[in-house]
């Protein structure tokens, strides 16, 4: 029985990175992420400014805060993204060892059979999720619309569904028992960190079928973007944890 379950949920797995390769491309599930700030990024650099930034720092100690696992808990949180960002830099750079020649192979395959007589040309512009606004690469546009009423408004609602998004990730994180006796082991001022594969195979496993549940509050509200954002970049942190799941069997096998 508890293979057949194993079986399901690896076949689930399978079906949404499919799902999400599809719509985002291959690099969505191979991005950095803060799973309590919805932080998503395929650059290490980005994600290692975001951990150092006052928005993340503020939104753990709002978690510390809020749930009952008392002091501490923030600085092992940030500390347990830190080690998993540097796991996953570990397998991008074996999986993206060619990736500038791929990336000047699409490159070239998109602008196929452009002529100068087309009038296309190659632009840059910066992306604003929050608004789904597409802006000019040019200084006076991007300040424009940080001061714009609609980012604004959006900015501030963005940060109140993160907070309370986090208070649910970090509740699923911390009730995990593996995790939960990593706490313990940091509290104690040791590196909770240094485990073997298989605890971190089952850390991983036990992880994704916490984030799975999605948590009532969320259900009741499945029409508002900004929760079912939240929803697409949790589905995305299973993947990143089943992936390493999946490499470490394949290994074994190979043994």
């Amino acid at each position: 029985e508890e293979k057949m379950k194993l079986g399901a949920r690896r076949e689930k797995q399978r079906r949404r990175r499919e799902r999400n390769s599809a719509r985002y491309g291959e690099g969505y599930r191979k991005a950095f992420t803060c799973a309590f700030c919805k932080f998503r990024s395929t650059v290490q650099q980005e994600i290692e400014a975001h951990l150092q930034t006052p928005f993340h720092k503020e939104t753990l100690e709002f978690i510390e805060n809020k749930i009952p696992f008392g002091k501490g808990t923030a600085d092992f949180l940030h500390a347990f993204m830190v080690n998993k960002c540097k796991r996953i830099a570990a397998r991008k750079q074996l999986y993206h060892q060619d990736q500038s020649d791929t990336d000047q192979s699409l490159s070239q395959d998109v602008l196929t059979g452009v002529s100068s007589n087309d009038q296309m040309k190659k632009v840059v512009s910066v992306q604003c999720t929050l608004c789904g606004a597409s802006i000019p690469f040019l200084y006076h546009s991007v300040q424009q619309h940080l001061k714009s009423s609609e980012h604004i408004h959006n900015r501030t609602h963005h940060d109140i569904q993160v907070r309370k998004a986090s208070l649910s990730a970090a509740n699923s994180m911390l009730n995990n028992p593996t995790v939960k006796a990593q706490f313990d082991l940091y509290l104690k001022g040791e590196n909770p960190f240094q485990n073997s594969q298989e605890q971190e195979d089952q850390q991983e496993q036990q992880q994704s079928e916490e984030l799975e549940q999605e948590p009532e509050h969320e259900k009741e509200e499945e029409g508002n973007e900004d929760e079912n954002q939240a929803e697409d970049e949790n589905q995305a942190e299973d993947e990143n944890q089943a992936e390493d799941e999946n490499q470490a069997e394949d290994e074994n096998q190979a043994e």
